[in-house]
């Protein structure tokens, strides 16, 4: 397990935050946090230039007719919101997205800050995507 997956795990424990953990592929950790009815994944990965932390979560699938009005607002809370990217995937999937390189001593709060960052916006943007490809909230 890469060393700053554990200080996020310990950080999650000791907040009584409910989670998973899987391994990677390429030999790194996710930890997978249910909130909201959804997911979010939080891939730990690390190589010569430091270790990496990549949350991930899926917030909705966009419906074709929706894609060009979805892409633009997903531009327009790019603006708005620094901490966070939204991008659409290749599935239409709206993805909320946020990268970090992370220091060992550091990474649990600051895997814990970038998560609570994550799930502010998400809250504060929810209406405004469901209402845009679903026409309401």
């Amino acid at each position: 397990m890469v060393i700053c997956a554990q200080s996020f795990i310990n950080t999650l424990n000791a907040r009584g935050i409910h989670f998973s953990t899987s391994d990677t592929q390429g030999g790194g950790t996710c930890v997978h946090i249910p909130y909201d009815g959804r997911q979010t994944h939080v891939f730990f990965d690390g190589d010569d230039d430091g270790i990496h932390v990549a949350l991930r979560t899926l917030f909705a699938n966009c419906p074709e007719e929706k894609f060009a009005e979805a892409l633009i607002l997903c531009n327009e809370l790019n603006v708005k919101y620094r901490w966070v990217k939204f991008c659409i995937d290749s599935d239409r999937d709206i993805m909320v997205e946020d990268d970090a390189v992370l220091t060992p001593s550091t990474a649990g709060e600051e895997c814990f800050e970038l998560l609570s960052r994550t799930a502010y916006i998400l809250d504060d943007v929810k209406g405004l995507i469901f209402s845009t490809i679903y026409g309401n909230k």
